[in-house]
């Protein structure tokens, strides 16, 4: 019903149980929760002003932020992956000191993040996905309710479920009572692991550890691996046929592949371009090596910058792209995407992000999400103010922030190259990214392999 989030904010303070986190399912509400409650105003602006004082000498983009007023007039403050990262650890801090009455946050603050808070409103037991909403898991419900309570300052935290409708509240009860979901181990060999064992250990020797870890005999348990009928000959086509378990077997089938792109040989043993290639610490590793074999990467910074964007997977601007040229990375990551179907290996999301999309409104294609983002990057490389290209590409600064650290990790694995010139230049367009707001830290060196 309107106005239920107020009350309830004005009740929880009543029976002393704030500060709390709200949790929400979209950026847009969390946004939206903190202007509701930013009315509300309390004691205490003068301590938070200067609690955020120490964040904003650090980082004086948080002057300008949008809720820095809500934040230091009201208490409350919205915390999601659409802020920049000096915000959400801003907020952090001060919900930690108790200086915060609420923060309306995404499960971001839910996933890995020790900040606690002496309750936990869970707004809905849904969750947006890419098939609409659904229901939380009860890990997902264990993720939130276990932000309540304060080691050493709660006896017990405290979760609230405004539940709408008798179906809710029993399902708010189920996943309270429910037990702990078993571990899956989420495990599967990459591009990179597969070269970096295959260069220490024979194919058998390399499948003999594989084995042994839980993922391989969780597989164990369930269906056999289904594997394509034509493999390339030699060792690899060899074992993948007495593989029992998924993990021996996506790890045969990328070095298969590896091998029709000339990076293992028919022993399962590293070509010189293996060699090289295995210092790619990337999930993009294979597009990545092809890039530089067929001599696709471009000579300048910024463009070098917007292919390393290109490859990101991060939430795409929504403007902008129209300049980007990435005519030859698009080729090789539809080639590499083909091999991997041929060989059942499961699909990259990077491939959807070279398609081009429609406009539903204005009823017309736009530039696919892998331009969108390297006509950003480009700019930021050339030198833009970042409010203005926020604005221009239409994009959150929290987003844009990833965009741009994505692209800094790719260009940081070219640096990790034996070629000087590759080097050089990854290491020029990095230093061109790596600047404030993106991060404030001095920019580590890679570690170049002998």
């Amino acid at each position: 019903r309107p106005g239920w989030l107020r009350d309830l904010l004005r009740q929880l303070e009543a029976a002393q149980l704030l500060p709390a986190i709200l949790f929400f399912p979209s950026r847009r509400q969390c946004d939206e929760a903190a202007r509701e409650l930013a009315p509300l105003r309390v004691a205490g602006a003068e301590e938070r002003a200067r609690a955020l004082a120490r964040w904003e000498t650090e980082y004086p983009t948080l002057l300008g932020h949008r809720f820095r007023h809500t934040l230091i007039q009201s208490g409350v403050a919205p915390h999601h992956a659409g802020h920049l990262m000096a915000w959400r650890l801003a907020v952090e801090d001060l919900l930690a000191r108790g200086l915060v009455r609420a923060v309306a946050a995404t499960t971001t603050l839910a996933s890995g993040l020790d900040v606690p808070a002496r309750t936990v409103v869970l707004s809905t037991l849904v969750r947006n996905s890419p098939q609409g909403p659904v229901p939380l898991s009860v890990t997902e419900f264990q993720q939130m309710s276990g932000r309540a309570g304060r080691r050493g300052r709660d006896r017990i935290g405290v979760v609230v479920i405004p539940a709408f409708s008798r179906e809710e509240a029993e399902l708010g009860l189920s996943l309270a009572d429910a037990d702990p979901e078993p571990v899956i181990s989420a495990f599967t060999p990459s591009y990179t692991q597969v070269l970096n064992l295959l260069a220490r250990r024979d194919l058998e020797t390399a499948l003999g550890e594989l084995q042994r870890s839980l993922a391989a005999f969780q597989d164990l348990l369930g269906q056999p691996p289904r594997l394509p009928r034509r493999l390339p000959g030699g060792r690899i086509a060899a074992a993948a046929a007495r593989a029992r378990d998924g993990v021996s077997a996506v790890f045969l089938l990328r070095a298969a592949a590896l091998q029709v792109f000339g990076y293992l040989d028919g022993d399962a043993r590293l070509t010189s371009d293996g060699r090289w290639a295995m210092r790619l610490r990337h999930p993009r590793l294979l597009i990545l090596a092809e890039l530089v074999r067929r001599r696709h990467l471009p000579g300048t910074i910024p463009r070098l910058a917007a292919v390393a964007a290109a490859l990101g997977t991060e939430r795409a601007p929504r403007a902008g792209g129209a300049h980007a040229r990435l005519g030859g990375l698009a080729q090789i990551v539809h080639e590499v995407a083909r091999v991997e179907r041929d060989l059942h290996l499961p699909a990259d999301p990077v491939v959807d992000e070279f398609r081009v999309e429609w406009d539903r409104q204005r009823r017309r294609p736009v530039p696919s999400p892998a331009e969108r983002r390297a006509d950003a990057v480009e700019a930021w490389a050339q030198g833009a103010e970042w409010l203005k290209l926020v604005a221009d590409v239409d994009v959150e600064e929290g987003d844009l922030q990833r965009i741009v650290l994505q692209a800094a990790e790719v260009l940081m694995q070219l640096e990790g190259l034996p070629f000087p010139a590759v080097r050089a230049l990854a290491r020029a367009a990095r230093e061109a990214l790596l600047r404030a707001p993106v991060v404030l830290e001095p920019i580590p060196k890679p570690s170049v392999g002998r």
